[in-house]
């Protein structure tokens, strides 16, 4: 779930080899899922420096103009243990961050401009435009943790999801601005946790996974702080319809990206409002331009195919674009305040480029032989 600047996690089925994908289930989550975690973890490659890790590839069709952004790109490697960063409109690495990291699966930036960054068993906190390591949240106890999201609320609050790496259910930790020393645990109607995030009232919302074979996933809805669920939103979900990715517009309809469609809740609701599912395959990220416009994310065909990118106009159900050049397999997106798209994909070792509006990329950002495990906009 997105944080005041950016935050973009990693899509369980990311690390999942494609056969698993075509026959994936909730009921498989606890075994299947996170083994693959596990066993990936243990074979993480030597760190490489940002000149051997990193290249601009130029772009194969016709430049749009040039990309104008204010913010910088933060491409996550999981599989390198390092964070690359791109200074505004630039196409070469301003340099790279690896102290610290231990398979990053999730980016966020709180209001003073620290990154923040999602690991296993730890969130490692990095100063402003600075690679240095400045504090380290502990998630070790308690059987582990894979952290797949990281959110705030206005207040700086964190909020980290944490995946158990074992055959419990997992949780999601609270921590005050600034602090190494947890706050508050929410367990309460969290299975697997796979997102998090707050709307503008500062609700907490949870994705979480189905826990057991045959069971839904659900969403469980929390006061500001709070640990205690005060409503679950199930309608829309299934067995075999489980909810993934979380976003808010900015009338703060909840939208959820779930195995085959994306579906709508109004602010307050439990019921569905309406379903996307035109243009819509196994999505995997979902992001919002300024003027409202939904990006989706089409892992197609369970992740064995390209892939897409399809567009919607704020408030339809209808795609007004669909973008497939430069897509390979995406797993995450983000949209800066100009309306360029930003579009990492994971069987393209890549993160593909788009001015405002355009559907040809004007080029990748290619890490060396590593796919990127998560994408944010910051400082």
């Amino acid at each position: 779930m997105r944080g005041p600047i950016g935050v973009i996690g990693w899509p369980l089925s990311q690390i999942l080899h494609e056969e698993d994908l075509m026959r994936f289930t909730p009921s498989a989550f606890l075994s299947s899922v996170l083994a693959a975690v596990l066993l990936t973890a243990c074979s993480v490659p030597a760190v490489p420096t940002a000149a051997q890790s990193v290249a601009w590839n130029p772009p194969t069709a016709p430049a749009a103009g040039p990309i104008r952004s204010r913010l910088s790109l933060y491409v996550a490697s999981a599989g390198a243990n390092q964070i690359v960063v791109f200074a505004p409109g630039a196409f070469a690495p301003l340099r790279t961050i690896s102290k610290g990291l231990s398979r990053p699966m999730a980016l966020a930036f709180d209001a003073a401009g620290n990154l923040y960054a999602g690991n296993t068993n730890s969130v490692t906190v990095y100063g402003r435009h600075s690679s240095k390591l400045v504090r380290r949240i502990d998630l070790s106890g308690n059987g582990g943790c894979l952290v797949y999201a990281l959110a705030f609320d206005r207040g700086g609050f964190l909020y980290v999801a944490c995946v158990s790496p074992g055959s419990g259910p997992g949780f999601v930790a609270i921590y005050r601005p600034g602090a190494t020393r947890r706050f508050a645990t929410i367990t309460d109607r969290i299975s697997q946790p796979v997102d998090v995030g707050v709307n503008g009232r500062g609700q907490i919302f949870v994705a979480n996974a189905s826990p057991a074979s045959g069971q839904s996933g659900w969403i469980s809805v929390y006061s500001p702080r709070g640990t205690h669920a005060r409503r679950v939103i199930d309608d829309g979900f299934s067995p075999t319809e489980v909810p993934w990715r979380l976003a808010f517009d900015r009338s703060d309809n909840l939208y959820v990206a779930n195995t085959h469609d994306v579906t709508v809740y109004a602010p307050g609701e439990s019921r569905v409002e309406r379903t996307i599912n035109r243009g819509v395959s196994f999505p995997h990220a979902l992001a919002f331009d300024a003027a409202g416009s939904l990006y989706v994310a089409n892992c197609t065909s369970a992740c064995s195919r390209r892939g897409s990118v399809t567009v919607f106009a704020a408030g339809k159900s209808r795609p007004t674009r669909r973008i497939t050049h430069g897509i390979h397999t995406p797993v995450d997106l983000v949209v800066d305040s100009s309306g360029n798209l930003y579009v990492a994909n994971r069987t393209g070792y890549d993160v593909s480029v788009y001015s405002q509006g355009h559907s040809l990329p004007l080029g990748s950002l290619s890490p060396d032989g590593e796919s990127p495990s998560a994408i944010a906009l910051g400082p």
